[in-house]
C-alpha cells in the first residue's frame, strides 16, 4: 500500500490530484509543479502535500500546507527557513507568498519569502521563478 506522501509525490510526477481528501483536495486551485532547475542558484517544489524553496548554499525554506491559489492567483504559506552552515538559534518562522501567471499551466511564479515571522529579521526575498529556465533576484548570501 502506498503511503499518502508517497502518493502525493507520485501525482505530483505524474501531474495528477491527491490520492484522496485532504487538506488539499483535489478539487482545490493549488500550485503544483517544478520552477528552476537542478542547475540554478533557486528551485522551487510545490505539490498538494507542502512547498518547498532551496537555494545553492543549501538553505531552504519548508511547508507542510500546499499553496492553495486564490482567485486572483495568489497564494501565502507559512513554515520554516532552515540555514545551511553555522548559524546561532537555528530555523526561524517564515511565510512564502507568491502569485502565479501563465493560465492553468502556471509557467511564472513570483515568489516572496519573509524570514522571522511577522517581524521580519531579514530583508524578503522576492524572486520570479520559471519552469524550466533561471531565477530573477537576490538570493541571500551564503554562510561562511
Amino acid at each position: 500500500m502506498i503511503s499518502r506522501s508517497g502518493c502525493a509525490f507520485l501525482a505530483c510526477v505524474l501531474g495528477l490530484g491527491a490520492c484522496n481528501d485532504g487538506p488539499a483536495g483535489p478539487d482545490d486551485p493549488v500550485l503544483v509543479g517544478q520552477f528552476g532547475a537542478a542547475d540554478v542558484t533557486v528551485e522551487l517544489l510545490a505539490t498538494r502535500a507542502g512547498v518547498e524553496l532551496v537555494s545553492a548554499c543549501g538553505d531552504y525554506f519548508v511547508s507542510d500546507d500546499a499553496a492553495l491559489l486564490d482567485g486572483s492567483g495568489g497564494f501565502e504559506v507559512d513554515g520554516t527557513y532552515h540555514y545551511a552552515g553555522p548559524f546561532i538559534g537555528g530555523p526561524a518562522d517564515a511565510t512564502l507568498s507568491g502569485h502565479v501567471a501563465g493560465g492553468g499551466g502556471f509557467e511564472t511564479v513570483t515568489v516572496t519569502l519573509l524570514i522571522g515571522g511577522g517581524g521580519a529579521t531579514v530583508d524578503p526575498l522576492v524572486l520570479t521563478l520559471r519552469r524550466g529556465e533561471h531565477f530573477e533576484g537576490e538570493l541571500l548570501p551564503c554562510p561562511l
